[in-house]
């Protein structure tokens, strides 16, 4: 009988190449799916961080703007007729209806809407006091200045900038300003020029010893301070407080154009387009730059001279080729912004709850068409300019836009009717009553700002609706 040998074969002890094969595909199928897990949640955490960025970045733009509004000094922005007088606009019993006093429209209050079609081609200028009880104050570049002409700047004469703050130290501190926004290849900015307030209330803005050769160099690179060109001393001027005084007597006021940043010195022209004859977005800019202003070229307002002898003189500057100075994105405020709109509130436009309009937008209402000097802007093309402005008692033309604040009666409320009920016919408390005639001063202003955050891809808008005027009736 035969025996049977055993199978002479090892037991198997590993993998098939099969087997392999289908392990290696499902764990790298698995890892895939973890990629593609991971990556989702690496762009989820990219997006909510973009849109934090986003959140962050408008809580500032709109904290700063509701700030510069709050603290605006032209208060009730109702602008200067001609030759108005504190206290011209009166009740049947001639006491003048205390919205609309000279203490309430200091400095000046500026809106220039130019293409309706656009949205980065406004620009809003206007002068801002911080409150003396907010213990806040304003802080800028003030060289220092040897006036008395020792040649040791280290023993200064005390009435200048830089000693505003109490110390020498190139820096200058003050509660007012002019302040302006405007947008620029997708940069928006906003430049701020301190106005003088000395420690010494007996200082005057432009101290002994202050002339053209005081100071050499870019007058905004070593100065951020409100400043014009005087004709006849051939020298910057700075500015102060008592600038922001509109008494038709005060002509040197920043009401008066010609003496703000951004306008022309000789004609008061504001300075938007690189050729105001041919606006366009493309030719669009605004104001010129910090960067711009501290090139040692751009010698304005210290002298007449430089790259652009005149930069606000509104004429073709198509082709000139700005400086670039040392305080390069000194007053950007956001950058990647695709739309800088502003609009006011136009009560008589129709619109009802929605009466927010474009300056100049053509249509009825307060603020549809200007109704005097159309020439005031920034295109030597009147159907062009589209701008809002307080103006100054002491222009002997008429400012575009002012509305008759007591209508077409004369009288607060409706006229010959006791509205109030408090037993005295067309009193001041009866202004705006409901039924009446009468027109506010410009209630409110809407800025929206549109931006891009690149790391998230997500566009922002953020609006601030700001009341300008609160009318007791309402």
């Amino acid at each position: 009988m035969m025996r049977r040998l055993p199978d002479a074969r090892p037991a198997r002890t590993g993998f098939t190449l099969v087997e392999m094969l289908v392990s290696v595909a499902i764990v790298s199928l698995m890892m895939v799916l973890f990629a593609q897990v991971f990556a989702l949640s690496a762009r989820s955490v990219g997006t909510q961080k973009g849109i934090a960025r986003n959140d962050q970045r408008s809580r500032v733009l709109l904290n700063v703007l509701r700030g510069d509004l709050d603290n605006r000094t032209f208060q009730t922005i109702l602008p200067f007729g001609v030759n108005e007088m504190d206290g011209d606009i009166v009740d049947a019993s001639s006491n003048p209806l205390p919205e609309f006093a000279f203490a309430n429209r200091r400095g000046y209050f500026y809106v220039s809407e130019n293409d309706l079609a656009s949205d980065v081609d406004d620009v809003l200028q206007f002068t801002i006091a911080i409150d003396e009880s907010e213990n806040d104050l304003l802080f800028g570049t003030a060289a220092v200045l040897d006036l008395d002409g020792d040649g040791d700047p280290t023993t200064p004469n005390l009435n200048q900038p830089d000693w505003d703050d109490g110390s020498i130290a190139n820096v200058g501190s003050s509660r007012f300003a002019e302040v302006c926004y405007f947008v620029r290849n997708g940069v928006l900015y906003r430049r701020v020029m301190l106005l003088r307030d000395p420690l010494d209330s007996s200082f005057d803005a432009n101290p002994t010893g202050w002339n053209a050769a005081a100071h050499t160099g870019s007058f905004y690179a070593d100065f951020d301070y409100s400043a014009h060109y005087d004709t006849t001393d051939g020298a910057a001027r700075f500015h102060d407080l008592n600038w922001l005084d509109n008494a038709s007597t005060n002509t040197n006021s920043l009401g008066v154009p010609r003496f703000r940043f951004g306008h022309d010195h000789a004609t008061g022209y504001p300075r938007e387009f690189a050729n105001p004859a041919v606006p366009s977005v493309d030719g669009f800019i605004g104001r010129y730059t910090h960067s711009e202003t501290s090139d040692v070229t751009f010698e304005y307002p210290d002298a007449l001279g430089g790259t652009v002898p005149n930069p606000n003189d509104r004429s073709d500057l198509t082709g000139v080729t700005f400086p670039a100075g040392s305080r390069v994105g000194e007053d950007i405020l956001m950058q990647n912004v695709h739309a800088f709109d502003v609009k006011v509130w136009d009560d008589a436009s129709g619109g009802g709850i929605d009466s927010w309009r474009d300056v100049g937008h053509g249509g009825v209402g307060t603020y549809g068409v200007p109704a005097a000097s159309a020439d005031y802007g920034p295109s030597s093309v009147n159907a062009n300019n589209r701008v809002f402005d307080t103006w100054h008692p002491s222009l002997t033309n008429a400012p575009p836009y002012r509305p008759s604040p007591l209508g077409a009666d004369g009288a607060p409320g409706q006229q010959g009717v006791d509205d109030d009920g408090d037993g005295t016919t067309d009193n001041g408390s009866e202004y705006l009553w409901i039924g009446s005639d009468d027109v506010p001063p410009l209630r409110a202003i809407q800025i929206t700002v549109r931006f891009f955050d690149n790391k998230s891809g997500q566009m922002r808008q953020a609006t601030v609706r700001h009341a300008l005027f609160s009318n007791r009736n309402d």
